[in-house]
């Protein structure tokens, strides 16, 4: 997937995820503690208005997630580059041992021609 179309979805992933989880927060603070910003993020925000606590928790919300999701990117970029490093190495093995064997084989014919000459040279 080319990287801009990637972001693209990882950012709309992100928002999507962000407020779920903060909807399911409100519902739970509401259910729990008939307040709809989480108690210990009130207190932060005592003096905003509840339309600010409630922006102020999405946003942490979607920093937690934005987090994650850099977390994610960078151990599996690392996992790729770690693996075609691996397979570079492969190749670079695999490509000097066919080279070994094509000089083994390019020194066999004259080895054997050189000696049966050698033997030839004896006789006469």
């Amino acid at each position: 997937m080319p990287p801009r179309a990637l972001l693209g979805r990882v950012l709309a992933g992100l928002l999507l995820i962000a407020m779920t989880s903060s909807l399911i927060a409100i519902a739970l603070s509401s259910t729990l503690y008939g307040t709809p910003v989480v108690p210990i993020l009130g207190a932060f925000y005592r003096k905003l208005h509840l339309g600010g606590q409630l922006r102020n928790q999405f946003i942490g919300s979607l920093l937690i997630h934005a987090i994650w999701v850099a977390i994610y990117f960078g151990i599996a970029i690392q996992r790729r580059r770690h693996r075609a490093e691996l397979r570079q190495a492969q190749l670079a093995e695999a490509l000097q041992a066919a080279e070994l064997r094509l000089l083994k084989a390019q020194l066999n014919p004259h080895f054997l021609f050189n000696a049966l000459n050698g033997v030839r040279l004896d006789r006469w």
